[in-house]
């Protein structure tokens, strides 16, 4: 059953809708039949029930972004699916602590009355937020076993692919042979021009010829390539192993005093933002890094998200951001090998 339903998100969102719905149909019946006391306390007990669907909804939503790929394209849709999850959750919450306290002080019943037109509002919070949740299975097939995919499904890679870089400002390369060549002129310095030195390696584990970026000495670099771009997906394929520093990704890059950034160093992940040449971090999490691993971060909607191999790391609020180009930091001493870098615009 896991295999063709990898998790339980499908199954629980359900509960909440019907229970609203039918709480909502007693709540209109109750208008016809005031004295019928035990109509407005079955009402209360399914908003109640409904509020703790919604939270189980909201959890296992939550924990289904770590069994799914989502892809670019898919993030809007699924920023908005989850904003309007927390919005819809938090008003019946609060909606059925409202009713509960209402019906036990015994309110007067027109007083109680009027509650119903909330209950109608959080209707079309949950209308939108299956709408938005229908539009991540329908139209982009998340959850849907046949339609997983972690890379373009419109680009054919091979280890000797030659980097593209699309009219939207999308950028896809899968490293190979000649990448000392490439990099160059995909990727251009902010700071620590002659710090780095690109060079063709072969991966003697895997067998593939990756770019090994060597440093010459322990100054910090950063090179940004691609279009500004405000929302993004950027997928990179990072080995660290022989790197005795800190490296990271990098992304609305407006200069070197003004970026997003996610950092590694001594196992640790940390998310944040430069700004005026002072650094916020955050949020950080204890990380393993050796050896080849696939980072991911996003930026879409309000969240920041950060995965390592598929798996969600970090996820927060997301502060404003100008659009910006997107690169890659080093700081230390010896090789950071990559694999694939991917920038695709949400």
């Amino acid at each position: 059953m896991l295999q063709v339903l990898p998790n339980l998100h499908p199954i629980v969102v359900h509960f909440p809708i019907a229970l609203v719905v039918v709480a909502i149909i007693i709540d209109i019946a109750r208008l016809f039949r005031n004295k019928e006391v035990w109509l407005n306390w079955t009402a209360v007990l399914l908003y109640s029930l409904a509020a703790v669907g919604a939270i189980a909804a909201y959890v296992s939503g939550q924990a289904a972004l770590e069994t799914v790929s989502i892809p670019a394209e898919a993030r809007g849709a699924l920023s908005a699916h989850e904003s309007f999850a927390l919005y819809t959750t938090g008003s019946l919450v609060t909606y059925g602590l409202i009713r509960i306290i209402l019906v036990s002080l015994e309110v007067n019943q027109s007083i109680q009355n009027l509650f119903i037109l909330p209950a109608i509002g959080i209707v079309f919070l949950i209308y939108v937020t299956a709408y938005r949740g229908g539009e991540l299975v329908y139209t982009h097939g998340i959850g849907v076993t046949s339609a997983q995919t972690d890379r373009p499904m419109f680009m054919n890679y091979s280890p000797d692919t030659v980097p593209f870089l699309d009219d939207h400002g999308n950028l896809f390369w899968s490293i190979g042979s000649n990448s000392r060549h490439y990099f160059p002129f995909l990727f251009h310095p902010l700071t620590g021009a002659d710090v780095l030195l690109p060079a063709d390696y072969l991966d003697l584990t895997t067998g593939n010829t990756t770019l090994a970026l060597e440093l010459q000495r322990d100054t910090p670099t950063i090179w940004v390539t691609g279009r500004d771009l405000d929302y993004i997906q950027l997928t990179a394929s990072i080995n660290p192993t022989d790197l005795k520093g800190k490296f990271g990704l990098v992304y609305n890059v407006l200069d070197i005093k003004n970026y997003n950034f996610v950092f590694f160093e001594n196992n640790h992940a940390s998310v944040g933002r430069l700004e005026n040449g002072l650094k916020r971090i955050l949020d950080t999490r204890s990380v393993d890094l050796s050896g080849w691993h696939n980072i991911k971060i996003v930026r879409s909607g309000v969240h920041y998200y950060t995965y390592i191999d598929n798996l969600k790391i970090l996820q927060m609020p997301c502060p404003a951001a100008l659009p910006g180009k997107t690169g890659i930091y080093i700081h230390g001493t010896g090789v950071l090998y990559l694999n694939e870098w991917i920038i695709e615009g949400i």
